[in-house]
């Protein structure tokens, strides 16, 4: 039988083995070699890395990995994810790629086969919400106290783990409880996220009982080079600044490029959605019948009705029509929508890491895309600290690079920071750079340049 040692110093030939039976059709990046290699080890792993990099992989690839080579006992990784949506669609990832996984959510909104299938262990990936596991009774007999997962459970990860500092002390508590799992499992804990200040860094860790010395890192600077930032003041009228879209929204039709447009408050999105609307006139609609599954824009927030919101993902995500959607932050986790080529922020993200959390969301596949901001001042007045000051220091022209301040404030210790050297060294911001551009007098201002404008 092998051993540890064998399975560590062999993971890449078995990889190599078995990708075309899983549909792994491409070569791991190093980073996914190394947090994988960290989990294989039994090593805890924090893991931050950009949007669209591929984290998810380091989580299904494991228990997989270990079934392949040891063939008398099963292997299981635990996933935690904050989001139905999100935890949806990567069990259609894992099973797309012949992985057996499922999501444990509430038992009335699960099939008797499906429940007994996870009694007998027959899925290897398992997504479940904190609260899943810890609050729901009839699962903790399952998950926490069962021979099959005490034994066999190889890995926790819990993804999206920027929130158990954004919502663990009001909105999900239960995130903050997390830590317990360790007294029930004695395996590897994956972190992942793709934004992590130092300072939550700090938090998270402590949250879930980690030492700085327990816990290896695998970083990268979170940048999106494919994504060209823009931004401007003393915005009064989206429609007039949006104006540039509308048209080709009205020109296009459904061939126009794919948008999201955040505001702060669902009366915001109301009012948005109705001036476009009025704007667009016949022209919302992709074939001039006006019924709502031929309308190219849509909004989506908090209060819709979970039918709606899941019609309008679905849209979005699926169908060729749906071009644009007005929406509050309750849209994008668990969204994957890699055709995705604008962003728009009317109004402030709440923090930094949200705000890039954000900007992420756009053309995960690496083609260009682009992010529009624009910091509406009475909006700054009820933003995190961080984000005040970014705003604050854009609006008088203390910042010579938007990207490279953002991506600074999101450098965590033990990060390599030399993309952000090369964006400050670059000698020149011709339409090459993938920098920042000042919208109220277009000028480029990387590359050592500060913005002329002035805005009062």
């Amino acid at each position: 039988m092998a051993t540890l040692n064998d399975i560590v110093c062999s993971w890449e030939n078995t990889f190599n083995r078995i990708k075309r039976s899983y549909n792994l059709h491409y070569h791991l990046k190093p980073e996914q070699i190394d947090v994988i290699t960290h989990i294989l080890r039994n090593e805890n792993c924090l893991t931050v890395l950009p949007t669209g990099f591929g984290k998810s992989i380091c989580y299904m690839l494991p228990p997989v990995l270990l079934n392949e080579t040891i063939s008398d006992k099963r292997h299981y990784g635990l996933i935690i994810s904050p989001l139905r949506s999100l935890m949806y669609d990567q069990v259609r990832s894992c099973n797309a790629m012949g992985i057996k996984s499922c999501c444990i959510t509430r038992k009335k909104d699960m099939d008797t086969e499906t429940i007994e299938d996870i009694k007998k262990g027959l899925f290897t990936i398992l997504f479940m919400s904190p609260e899943a596991l810890l609050f729901i009774d009839s699962w903790r007999p399952i998950s926490l106290q069962s021979k099959i997962y005490g034994d066999g459970v190889c890995l926790i990860a819990i993804d999206e783990c920027h929130v158990l500092e954004l919502w663990g002390d009001d909105f999900r508590p239960t995130y903050r409880m997390l830590g317990e799992l360790r007294s029930h499992f004695s395996c590897s804990f994956l972190i992942l996220t793709a934004t992590c200040t130092n300072v939550m860094k700090r938090n998270i860790l402590k949250q879930l009982y980690f030492g700085e010395n327990e816990m290896q890192l695998v970083s990268k600077v979170p940048d999106r080079p494919n994504i060209s930032l823009y931004y401007k003041f003393g915005s009064l009228s989206i429609t007039e600044e949006m104006a540039w879209y509308l048209r080709e929204l009205k020109s296009d039709g459904i061939t126009a490029r794919k948008a999201i447009i955040y505001v702060r408050t669902i009366t915001q999105c109301g009012k948005v959605f109705a001036n476009f609307m009025a704007y667009l006139g016949n022209a919302a609609y992709g074939d001039g019948s006006k019924v709502i599954q031929n309308r190219i824009l849509e909004v989506y927030h908090g209060a819709l009705a979970s039918t709606d919101q899941e019609r309008v993902v679905s849209r979005f995500s699926q169908d060729n029509v749906l071009r644009c959607i007005i929406c509050t932050v309750a849209f994008g986790m668990g969204v994957n929508i890699p055709d995705l080529n604008i962003v728009v922020h009317w109004g402030c993200s709440n923090s930094i890491v949200e705000y890039w959390q954000e900007v992420g969301r756009a053309r995960r596949n690496g083609d260009p895309a682009e992010a529009h901001l624009f910091p509406l001042p009475r909006t700054v007045l009820h933003v995190e600290d961080d984000m005040k000051s970014l705003c604050e220091q854009l609006k008088h022209s203390n910042i010579p690079c938007l990207r490279v301040h953002i991506l600074e404030h999101l450098t965590i210790k033990g990060m390599n920071p030399h993309i952000i050297d090369e964006i400050k060294h670059r000698k020149s911001c011709d339409m090459k750079c993938e920098c920042c551009v000042c919208l109220n007098c277009k000028c480029r201002t990387a590359c050592k340049l500060k913005c002329p404008c002035r805005v009062n």
